[in-house]
């Protein structure tokens, strides 16, 4: 079963669920597969978005960005490329001098975003496309988040990490030929982040039997399975190949689908999150 066919059968679960916590429907199109970038042209077209807007920096401008920009400009479309040069000491973050670079870059006809890269790029573009109300596409260069899918964006505003409210992607294209060759030190923080849903399932559930919170068993069960089929897979992750980088981003995706699906983060971040932040 893919994971489209997979979200509809979470979606059904869900919705007959007798839980007393709410649910919404999750609906979005996802590629994980060799040749995904292959795809972000004609879903495009059936789509009829025409002029589109791609963020990347200069790395992963690199790993996918290129080849994606070069792909829709063939097609006769027409493809504005933000390209976010690094700060003074080198790195990209999400802050507010970055959410007015990408703001800047987005042209009025532009009628989506494409977000190349990983978590920063990611909350930057949905941020913006919030604002803007654009819908935005999620082009993942490294297994290393399980926020590609999420509707909340951790920003640094005023020096402090706070969290608010943006938009899911409309689609997500995970090239497996991308993500194999992602530094090794991004798909480890991908396995240390589905590892710390040992932590956050359990603070949920002391949550739920000691202060009585509204709490999903399917929601639970997403992100629980999705751990469990990163642990028996952690050789192939280990190793960075083609095979364990799928299970380990369909797991990223299924535990933010969770989150997705009851409109907050408890299955996939708890206290450890929190610490982290």
């Amino acid at each position: 079963m893919n994971m489209n066919e997979q979200i509809k059968q979470w979606n059904a679960e869900a919705q007959a669920s007798n839980a007393d916590h709410p649910h919404r429907k999750v609906e979005l199109l996802i590629e994980v597969r060799d040749g995904a970038l292959e795809a972000v042209v004609p879903y495009l077209n059936r789509q009829n978005y025409r002029h589109v807007t791609l963020v990347e920096d200069e790395y992963t401008s690199a790993a996918a960005g290129q080849r994606v920009a070069k792909l829709i400009h063939e097609a006769g479309l027409t493809v504005d490329v933000v390209q976010l040069p690094p700060n003074a000491v080198g790195d990209v973050i999400a802050d507010e001098t970055y959410i007015m670079k990408v703001l800047l870059g987005v042209k009025d006809k532009s009628q989506a975003v494409l977000a190349v890269g990983s978590g920063t790029i990611h909350d930057l573009v949905r941020f913006v496309c919030y604002k803007m109300n654009r819908p935005f596409f999620s082009i993942p260069t490294a297994a290393s988040v399980d926020g590609f899918t999420s509707a909340g964006a951790p920003l640094i505003v005023d020096g402090s990490k706070q969290t608010f409210q943006a938009v899911p992607p409309e689609a997500i294209f995970a090239d497996l030929s991308v993500l194999a060759k992602a530094p090794q030190t991004m798909t480890a923080a991908g396995f240390g982040d589905m590892l710390g849903k040992f932590t956050s399932l359990a603070d949920w559930q002391v949550s739920r039997d000691l202060g009585n919170e509204p709490y999903s068993p399917v929601a639970n069960r997403i992100t629980e399975e999705a751990l469990h089929a990163c642990v028996e897979h952690v050789d192939e992750i280990a190793a960075g190949s083609k095979a364990g980088v799928e299970v380990l981003m369909n797991a990223l995706i299924a535990s933010g689908i969770s989150m997705l699906m009851i409109d907050h983060s408890r299955p996939a971040s708890g206290g450890e999150h929190h610490i982290s932040h």
